[in-house]
């Protein structure tokens, strides 16, 4: 059973269009409102906050804004900086090479 800690991350493993959305929208445009998002993946409003938040609580990614002011203040999202950037991508060339080789499960 995962803990506290550990639960954000498995979440965040769990959805591969999260880290799709970190790794390729966010690495590519920095800094950016959910609208905008939305509107390049072509997700909803809600898949793509659900997958922001998951993602900034796993702490890979972070907002301008404290949660308790977003409601009334556009918040914009980004990568955080650290190690959690090469694991999320570690991750998801396992994924692919999981997936070439027919081994993945989805």
């Amino acid at each position: 059973m995962p803990n506290q800690r550990t639960a954000p991350t498995l979440k965040v493993r769990s959805r591969p269009a999260g880290a799709a959305l970190v790794r390729k929208y966010l690495a590519r445009n920095g800094a950016s409102r959910v609208a905008d998002i939305c509107e390049a993946v072509g997700l909803s409003r809600t898949t793509v906050r659900t997958h922001l938040l998951n993602l900034e609580s796993a702490g890979l990614v972070r907002s301008d804004r404290p949660r308790e002011l977003r409601a009334r203040f556009t918040p914009y999202f980004s990568l955080a900086p650290g190690p959690a950037d090469d694991q999320l991508m570690e991750h998801e060339e396992c994924r692919q090479t999981d997936r070439r080789m027919g081994t993945d499960q989805q």
